[in-house]
């Protein structure tokens, strides 16, 4: 990113919280809310791309084996429930 990931995310609010009830992770995002002046001005495109690409391969996967392991073998459903908050 270029920048403190706490600083972007302030710009662009979003975070994964909680399982639904078919064990996948929730992926909230606030969308409208998002200050693409001060994003402009903290990363560049390729920093997001980056960033987020980062994300999915390490974070987000290590969310799926977790709950793969917590639910001893039966969480098959490796895929996630976006809620966009507009």
């Amino acid at each position: 990113l270029g920048c403190d990931a706490s600083l972007y995310m302030q710009q662009y609010p979003q975070v994964y919280y909680g399982h639904a009830k078919n064990g996948c992770p929730i992926f909230y995002s606030k969308p409208a809310m998002i200050d693409i002046n001060a994003i402009e001005s903290l990363t560049s495109l390729q920093g997001i791309v980056n960033f987020h690409w980062n994300d999915m391969m390490h974070k987000f996967v290590q969310k799926l084996k977790n709950q793969y392991t917590t639910s001893k073998g039966e969480f098959k459903r490796y895929e996630c429930i976006c809620v966009l908050d507009l």
